[in-house]
Parts: structure tokens; sequence; C-alpha cells
């Protein structure tokens, strides 16, 4: 079976699980955000929107931060991980123990029952060191449950992934704590060079497509993202176009009409492990003119 890959993405933004994709193994990558302006006819890159950092152990995120205009931290989280049969044993037997005292169930229920099927707890903690919320992962023979339980143990909701024969992820469903279908995620791959991507909401509308298509040699060359409304009709649709290093190089946009109303080609500076560390985002004009909208910073430590 695949590597259960829910542990190690990022919660704060969906966004930053692309921008912090790299070769190699990093201790830390930060990602700033700038919006470029001009002093003295000359282009000037200093007012930053916005600022995102992790630092890595391995493949696990274990700290992320998030900042607004390069200085007030608007999000935080701190991550361990309990992956000894030992150390499950442990955590449990606290929990146990102290919510017998305060009559509580929750968590105690499920360590009781699962006790020996639990292979690993993420606890996502918050600035002040609060367990914001912690993750219970179950591995079963070709599915894995997540069970996800708030600041004070009460469950929120439960996840799982399903898995075809060759340990590929299937589908992803998730339900609130009474057991209610919030969504459901489909993956399907006709074959090795497209896949799809389908999330369906609770009554099982289409909600978008994410559409892969790669070269033989298996690097992405487009991705083609597609919304719809609640009545199933075209809402908006992305083109995003990869070279042969799977660098974002064009995307495009459409509305509920498929007409194109924004298009934008990106430029890049890359560093001696060939991971770019700047990206330039031109909205392109009539007549090939093109205008630097952001720019896209990233300090990578190795």
């Amino acid at each position: 079976m695949l590597l259960f890959f829910y542990f190690y993405l990022s919660p704060l933004s969906s966004l930053q699980n692309e921008y912090r994709s790299v070769n190699g193994n990093i201790k830390s990558i930060k990602i700033k955000y700038i919006t470029p302006s001009y002093k003295k006819a000359k282009i000037v890159f200093e007012k930053i929107n916005s600022e995102y950092e992790i630092k890595m152990e391995g493949k696990r995120i274990v700290e992320e931060a998030e900042k607004k205009n390069g200085e007030e931290i608007v999000n935080y989280r701190k991550y361990s991980y309990i992956t000894t049969p030992q150390g499950i044993s442990a955590y449990c037997s606290q929990k146990i123990d102290e919510e017998r005292k305060s009559e509580e169930k929750s968590i105690e229920y499920l360590c009781e029952r699962y006790i020996k099927k639990i292979s690993e707890i993420k606890i996502e903690k918050i600035k002040d060191g609060t367990a914001f919320k912690t993750y219970f992962l179950i591995k079963k023979e070709k599915s894995d449950d997540v069970l996800i339980y708030d600041m004070d143990d009460n469950f929120m909701e439960k996840e799982i992934y399903n898995y075809g024969e060759q340990g590929e992820l299937k589908e992803k469903i998730t339900y609130n704590d009474l057991g209610d279908m919030i969504y459901r995620v489909s993956y399907e791959s006709p074959s090795k060079l497209l896949r799809y991507i389908k999330t369906y909401n609770s009554n099982n509308n289409i909600i978008d497509i994410m559409k892969e298509e790669r070269r033989i040699d298996g690097t992405l060359r487009k991705k083609i993202f597609t919304k719809y409304t609640f009545s199933g009709n075209l809402d908006s649709r992305v083109e995003t176009f990869y070279n042969e290093r799977g660098i974002k190089e064009e995307e495009k946009y459409y509305d509920s009409n498929e007409m194109i109303y924004k298009n934008y080609v990106f430029e890049y500076e890359t560093d001696e492990k060939g991971n770019w560390i700047k990206e330039f985002k031109y909205l392109k004009k009539e007549g090939n003119k093109k205008f630097l909208e952001t720019i896209v910073v990233r300090e990578i430590v190795y």
C-alpha cells in the first residue's frame, strides 16, 4: 500500500502544498508572496503580502507558520507524531486515565476498541502548545481510516481512504461527527498518462474535476480544473501547462461560457539543485505584451 500521505500535507492551505514541492530532502522552506512596485522607474520587490514557512524532519512537517504583510503571524501549527506501538499504548493509557476522571468517553472508546490497529497518531498544536487536533491512523487491508478529534477530545470527522489492488488511492470519503458524508473524492486512472480526480458533495453531486495529463516519460504535462454549479452546470475552468521538469509555464482561466478571461505565463530562477527560487507571474496582454503581477520567492534550506 502507498505511504499514507494525509499526515504530511499542510492543513493551513492547499495552495502551499503545491508551492512547497521540491526535488530532494529539505530542512525548511520559506515562501514569500510579493507584489512588485516601481521606484524611480525601476521595479522593486519590497511589499510582502504574505509569508509561509515550514520545517521538516524527513518527509514530515513538524512546524509551519503563516504571516500577513510580512510581520503578523496569523496561523501557526506544530506537529508531533507517535509511531511506535509502545508510544501509542502509552498515549492511549494516558488519555483513558484522563477521561475516566472527567467521565468523558470519546478517545477512551477509540483506544480500547482499536489499540492494536492504530498505527500512527499525529498531534497538531497551536502557538501556546495546546493540542488543537489529534489524528488517529487506523490501517486496514485495503483502506486507511483517520479519526479526527478536537482540542477537547471530541470526535470531529472520519476520513476513509480506499486503495486498489496495486496500492493506488482510489477514493477518499469524509464523514462528520454524526456519520453523515460531507464529501467524496474519487481517483480514476484510465491509463498511466491520464488521471481524473472528482469531488462530490454530500448529495453526491459533482463539485469539481481535476484532469491530469502526463507525457510518455511520466512527467506532468497539463492540468484542467473544472468547477460546477450546484445545478451541475459549468462554473469555471483553469488549464495549467507544465514543462518537462514539471514546472508551471502557463495558466488559462475560462468563465462559465468557456470564454478565456485571464492568461498567465510564468518565468523562473532556479538554484544549483534545479529547484526554482523565484517565480514571476505575468498577465498576458494583446500584442504579446505582458504585465508582471506577482512574484513568489522560495528560500530553501537543504
